[in-house]
């Protein structure tokens, strides 16, 4: 993700504001979210390359 501003302070600003919008993109029966443990990105990962 990036953003361009006149500042670094405005680009900074700008991108947490298009980061915390992100997930509002995502369906919300996704498997993980923002607040999902590290542990659970690898069981989701390791099952995937099961697949």
């Amino acid at each position: 993700m990036q953003v361009t501003a006149a500042t670094r302070a405005l680009a900074e600003r700008a991108l947490k504001v298009k980061l915390s919008a992100r997930s509002m993109f995502q369906p919300s029966t996704a498997v993980l979210t923002p607040d999902s443990l590290f542990s659970q990105l690898v069981d989701y990962w390791l099952d995937y390359l099961d697949q």
